[in-house]
């Protein structure tokens, strides 16, 4: 038996795991170049959709198509009583459900009956947090009524005060 041997350069096998190498990289890069881009916006649908499919909902979250009477204006909401608003809506605004203290705001509300308007009084603000990283604040206030949170009115804002005393109405016409 002849055994024979074959030597080859040590530069050939260089350039021979060069040309493999750069082979799986223009096909890597060929692969990454031909596949779908990554919509972000379509991926946060796609979840959204997910989360809320109507048999993942509670039943209180489930909204039917049933026709129902149109809802009440404000001035017919207003003029009923206070009570039930107050046990159903500032029960869930107490501090302890916000994760995080914003301090305390004082005002006070009034309606107009004649030209079915609310006012709200803001006063002032009293031991608001530290947002800025010059160790101030510039508050202001925005109140919506929650049967439009679209149409909101909001204050000015005071620079840097984190006790800022606003003394200013904002108006919502029912």
């Amino acid at each position: 038996m002849v055994v024979t041997q074959i030597t080859v350069p040590v530069e050939f096998v260089y350039v021979v795991g060069a040309a493999i190498l750069s082979a799986f990289v223009v096909v890597g890069a060929a692969i990454y170049k031909m596949r779908k881009p990554v919509d972000i916006d379509e991926l946060d649908c796609e979840q959204t959709a997910r989360l809320f499919r109507p048999e993942v909902l509670p039943p209180t979250l489930q909204v039917d198509t049933e026709s129902r009477k149109v809802q009440p204006s404000l001035k017919a909401r207003l003029s009923q009583s206070i009570n039930p608003w107050k046990t159903s809506i500032i029960d869930q605004l107490r501090p302890e459900v916000v994760s995080e203290y914003r301090g305390r705001i004082n005002f006070s509300v009034a309606f107009e009956k004649e030209c079915s308007t609310l006012h709200v009084h803001l006063m002032e603000a009293v031991d608001l947090p530290v947002k800025d990283f010059t160790g101030s604040s510039d508050p202001y206030v925005r109140a919506f009524l929650l049967q439009d949170p679209g149409q909101s009115e909001r204050s000015k804002v005071h620079r840097r005060n984190l006790n800022p005393t606003f003394n200013e109405t904002l108006s919502f016409r029912g």
